[in-house]
């Protein structure tokens, strides 16, 4: 609450035109807010941070985020390049999307499918199968 009301009064100072439109969550305010109920003295530290290294605090996370992100996605390709058939099965599910779409988007069905996989055979390994 206490940046959004610093950001608010800056944007009135540079005037709207200036100022980007952002989208406000109550939900996510409201978590964030706990957080720095719960933890006031990362919240103190992230407030004396100089801007440039908050920025960059920001871009790092970031760029972590796509690297998990990538070696996932090189991880299930690996995987479906061990089973053609699957490989098969997942590029005709996606053969209506433009080819530089189609990658992106088998790794999202073998994810997910991976995911049910996984949990199914968990549940059976325990005696019950749930459906």
């Amino acid at each position: 609450m206490i940046k959004r009301q610093k950001a608010e009064e800056q944007s009135a100072q540079l005037g709207e035109a200036h100022a980007p439109a952002y989208r406000d969550n109550a939900e996510i305010n409201a978590k964030i807010d706990d957080y720095i109920a719960n933890n006031p003295k990362r919240w103190e530290y992230v407030q004396s941070m100089p801007k440039e290294r908050l920025e960059r605090a920001v871009i790092l996370s970031d760029v972590q985020k796509t690297e998990r992100q990538q070696k996932i996605a090189n991880g299930v390709m690996q995987k479906l390049e061990k089973d053609p058939e699957m490989k098969k099965t997942y590029e005709n599910l996606v053969s209506h999307l433009p080819e530089n779409e189609r990658e992106k988007a088998i790794v999202s069905i073998a994810r997910t499918m991976g995911g049910i996989a996984a949990r199914q055979q968990q549940s059976t390994s325990q005696g019950s199968v749930k459906v």
